[in-house]
């Protein structure tokens, strides 16, 4: 909103005055984030592998839902152990090409 303000396509700011959620940080005010064991345990309760592979994607590589819906193998470079984001499934009007590593724990998932 700050960014339409800016640019003169809104006159107020009307999430200006909320807070980001307090359960959103850890103790020392950096994002809270989900360890490898808890990511291993939500891995292990969705009902299929299509639905693992993109949870453990979505916790390790950062990537977003439409992000995770779009990719395809030949997206993934087995070798230098990245996947390549080069499309999303949302309807945005840029997009810009970006390369997610994929964290260790990943790997055997190939």
């Amino acid at each position: 909103m700050k960014f339409a303000v800016d640019r003169g396509w809104r006159e107020d700011n009307p999430v200006e005055a909320t807070r980001q959620r307090r359960e959103d940080y850890d103790d020392d005010g950096d994002v809270a984030r989900y360890t490898p064991d808890q990511v291993e345990a939500i891995v292990a309760e969705p009902a299929s592998e299509q639905d693992r592979a993109a949870v453990t994607i979505a916790a390790f590589a950062g990537l977003r839902r439409g992000e995770i819906l779009a990719l395809r193998w030949k997206n993934v470079d087995f070798t230098a152990r990245k996947l390549r984001v080069r499309k999303t499934t949302s309807w945005a009007k840029r997009l810009r090409r970006r390369g997610a590593g994929c964290a260790p724990w990943t790997w055997p998932i190939r």
